[in-house]
C-alpha cells in the first residue's frame, strides 16, 4: 500500500507541471483521472482522439475516461500507476513533449 501511495502521490505531482492535466493524489485503487478539458480544447480534440493520438506518437497509453461513464466523463482520461516508478516518470515526459505541441 505504501508503493501505490508513493507512486500516486509521484503521478499527481509530475501532472502539476504538465499544462492541461488538473491532477489529484487519489485516495484509493492504482488509477487517476485527471480532467484534461483545457488540453482538449486546444487540440480540438476529445479524448478518444487525444489517447490515441497520443499512443500513436508517444507510446503512451490512457484511456478516455468516456469509458467509465460512471467515473469520469468526457472531459477526462485514466491513468494507472501499476507500474515502476521509473515507467511512471518516463510516461509523464514523453506527455508534457506532446502537450508542448499545443501549448
Amino acid at each position: 500500500m505504501r508503493e501505490f501511495s508513493a507512486r500516486a502521490s509521484l503521478l499527481a505531482s509530475l501532472l502539476e507541471d504538465v499544462k492541461g492535466f488538473e491532477s489529484y493524489k487519489p485516495q484509493g485503487a492504482f488509477y487517476m483521472f485527471p480532467r484534461v478539458s483545457g488540453l482538449l480544447a486546444r487540440m480540438g480534440a476529445t479524448a478518444e482522439e487525444m489517447v490515441k493520438r497520443l499512443l500513436f506518437t508517444k507510446g503512451v497509453l490512457l484511456l478516455p475516461g468516456s469509458s467509465f461513464p460512471d467515473k469520469a466523463g468526457v472531459e477526462f482520461v485514466r491513468f494507472s500507476f501499476a507500474t515502476s516508478r521509473r515507467n511512471i516518470v518516463e510516461g509523464v515526459e514523453r506527455i508534457r513533449e506532446f502537450v508542448e505541441e499545443f501549448y
